[in-house]
């Protein structure tokens, strides 16, 4: 039964993890700006502002742009390479994240926290992503795989819980910006880790010729868009 469930029980030992796979695990924490962001923005501007409106508008953009962003950026990664990459957009998007915590506590123009919320959203780099491709690239036999993405998806929901807890705790025990900070720090200081990883990092692919047609208008996969989209709106209204 074993087996069934996890693949290669030697998958989970100890000793099949190095250095760098460890390093991996930890650095995947920086998915906790993904959580945090949001809830962070909705708390911060209804607190200051007193809109809720404006809160939802503003978390709203963070994640539409994040979502369309991570479809160039993650292709960009695939070409490129992690390394070359994901600093400069954990940077972009810890600095815009603080930038809009700063204008929103000092009252400025809504449409520049919209331009920082819209720029934070599209750099946000796509972490579980990037951290499952380095599964792919480590554990080639399917068992072992499925036994690492059993891994993965333990602390992506681990991730998950800690991320709003800790946001609330931080805006009504320390300051309203204090969640946003903290995001920014967590999400730049994990992915510079994860970066550094290169024994991990999967080959880049270089410029290759794209196939006829999209992948999306595959049938199988617009179902999973669909059920994506359905379980998406259930974490968004929990947000909310």
């Amino acid at each position: 039964a074993e087996e069934v469930l996890f693949g290669d029980p030697k998958i989970l030992e100890p000793s099949r993890f190095r250095r760098d796979d460890l390093i991996d695990r930890i650095a995947s924490a920086a998915g906790i700006t993904k959580t945090q962001a949001g809830v962070a923005v909705e708390s911060l501007v209804s607190g200051v502002t007193g809109s809720y409106a404006l809160a939802g508008a503003l978390s709203a953009v963070y994640a539409l742009t994040a979502a369309a962003g991570s479809l160039v950026t993650s292709r960009a990664m695939d070409r490129y390479g992690q390394n070359r990459l994901l600093p400069w957009l954990a940077i972009v998007n810890g600095a815009m994240l603080a930038a809009l915590a700063l204008l929103v506590v000092a009252e400025q123009p809504a449409d520049l926290a919209f331009a920082a919320a819209a720029i934070a959203g599209f750099a946000q780099p796509a972490v579980g992503s990037m951290v499952r491709a380095r599964w792919a690239a480590l554990v080639p036999d399917p068992q072992g795989l499925h036994s690492a993405f059993a891994i993965e998806s333990i602390v992506d929901e681990l991730v998950y819980s800690v991320g709003p807890l800790l946001t609330a705790v931080l805006a009504f025990q320390v300051s309203l910006p204090a969640p946003l900070y903290a995001a920014a720090v967590l999400g730049v200081t994990g992915c510079l880790v994860l970066s550094l990883q290169r024994r991990t990092q999967p080959v880049p692919s270089g410029r290759q010729e794209r196939a006829a047609g999209s992948a999306i208008r595959s049938p199988g996969l617009l179902i999973v868009v669909a059920v994506a989209c359905g379980l998406g709106g259930v974490f968004g209204g929990y947000e909310v």
